[in-house]
Parts: structure tokens; sequence; C-alpha cells
């Protein structure tokens, strides 16, 4: 593969910068690179990584700390993956560069070869790093990507505490969005039964069922906008009007406001109100 090529790929994944070792696994010449520094195509960041042009300044002051960025910062760049906010950069570095602070994984990982971690190593940290809820919401998204299941996960917890391998039997990927993860983890932790992807007829598939007629939808930022709106809306029309409950949360009331939030819950499981009491409401499954 040609250097323009190889530096292209490397560098849209992994925040514009790309390490000599990459570099050489994509069949590019030694010469080529010293060339392309020469040339100024490429900057040296640190030996071995360069900074291709376009490069992300957290990538960059990560790598040239000695580290890559991994972790729940790592993840927070794939696509699809649930992103935890986080008040400062995770960074991994190789054992010989070891400082306080960093991120590490409960077994051993190779030394870094890209800026930013592949999800196995950014997971293998985050396992050690992240909170129960938010490991577990993360597992979730990454196990709807193509390719991935349970079995991929396992591995990238060797040596872990058994409580945290134990946390993959609460993982569930049909979750629609790291908010629903969180929410499901939640009320069950506090005993509360609940089933996940219901279907009910004439309404659909929602989010979560409490009891017979509680309907739990967790609403990420796109919900807001367009028709997605006016649909939803609509379900809980028809859900009010066959005799459901809905409650409907936001981001912020997931992420922000969930102390808040949790009384209005256990005051409609208190009253019993979930339960359909008179046996009217249509068979969900």
């Amino acid at each position: 593969m040609d250097i323009e090529r190889a530096v292209q790929q490397i560098a849209a994944v992994d925040g514009g910068v790309v390490s000599r070792q990459m570099l050489l696994s994509c069949g590019v010449a030694p010469a080529d690179i010293e060339h392309a520094v020469r040339h100024r195509h490429l900057t040296v960041v640190r030996r071995g990584w360069y900074d291709a042009g376009t490069s992300d300044p957290a990538v960059v002051a990560a790598v040239r700390s000695g580290g890559v960025v991994t972790c729940i910062s790592a993840l927070a760049r794939r696509d699809g993956v649930w992103s935890v906010p986080a008040a400062r950069l995770h960074i991994r570095r190789s054992r010989h560069l070891r400082a306080q602070g960093q991120c590490s994984a409960y077994r051993p990982l190779a030394t870094p070869r890209r800026a930013v971690d592949p999800i196995p190593e950014a997971l293998a940290c985050a396992a050690r790093c992240a909170s129960e809820e938010d490991f577990v919401a993360i597992c979730d998204s990454v196990l709807r990507r193509p390719g991935w299941s349970v079995g991929d996960v396992a591995p990238l917890l060797a040596g872990a505490p058994l409580r945290v391998q134990r946390l993959l039997e609460e993982v569930d990927p049909r979750a629609g969005s790291g908010i629903e993860s969180l929410v499901r983890f939640r009320l069950r932790r506090r005993g509360i039964r609940l089933r996940t992807q219901v279907r009910i007829p004439d309404v659909g598939t929602v989010d979560m069922l409490v009891g017979d007629r509680l309907i739990i939808e967790c609403d990420g930022k796109q919900h807001h906008l367009g028709q997605q709106f006016g649909k939803d809306r609509w379900r809980d029309l028809v859900s009010v009007a066959d005799g459901y409950l809905v409650m409907r949360l936001s981001y912020a009331h997931v992420v922000h406001q969930w102390d808040e939030v949790l009384p209005f819950i256990r005051a409609v499981i208190r009253r019993r109100s979930h339960r359909d009491r008179c046996g009217k409401l249509s068979r969900s499954g």
C-alpha cells in the first residue's frame, strides 16, 4: 500500500496520528516514511509516531505524553458505542512508561500500536475504570456492532474480579440506546422486575414494560427531532387508550436527574398501578 493511502486510512480511525509500526504493517517502506517526514507530510509527535496534519489535539497530547487514548475516551470515538462523560482523557502507556492515573486492564495488553486503542483493548481497560452501569451500557452498544458476541467480550475480562465478569450476565444488546441500558440496569439492581423490547399489539415494540401496563420509553436526542417525535407521541396516545401508563424519559432525565425520576417510578409500583387488575389489557409478548 502506498504511504498516502495508508496514512489516510489509519489517521481516519486514530485521530490523525499514525505510528511507524502501523505504517510498516500496511506495507509502507521505511524510506517512504522518512521521505514524508523530510518533506513535512508527516510531523514527528514522538519517536515512531507522526501527526498526519488533521489530528485531534487530545490524541496528539496522549501520544506526546508517551501513551495512547484508551478506555472510555477511545470508545467514545467509535461509532455506535455508548459515550460515557469523562472528566479527563483516559490514556494507556507501555509498561516501562506507566505513570500514576493512567488506565490499565486486568490482564496484560500488547504495547500500543495505534494512537486510539481499538475496541478490544479499550473495552478491557473500561472494565477496570468505568462504573458497573456504564460498563454494561458500553457492552450493550458494542454487542450491537456486527460480528460481536458475548463470547468476544468474556476473554477481555480475564483476571478481573468475579463481580466484574458477572456483569456480562446483565448485558442485553437489544437495548436501543445507552440511556435505555442504564435505566434497565438501575431498575433491576433495585429489584424492579421488567421486560425489555416488548411487542404490544397496535403499539409496536416498547423499550421496557414493568408489570402489565407501565411502559418506560427512553428517548435519545434524535427522538426530539422530525418525524420520530410525532411517531412516538402517536404511540403514546394508542398506549394510553389501550389502558397502559407511559413514562417517556429523556437523556437528561437519566443522566442528570435520575434521583428525581426514580421516585415517580416507585410511586406507580407502590400503588400497584403497573398491574392489570381487571384483565382488560391486550396480551403483550
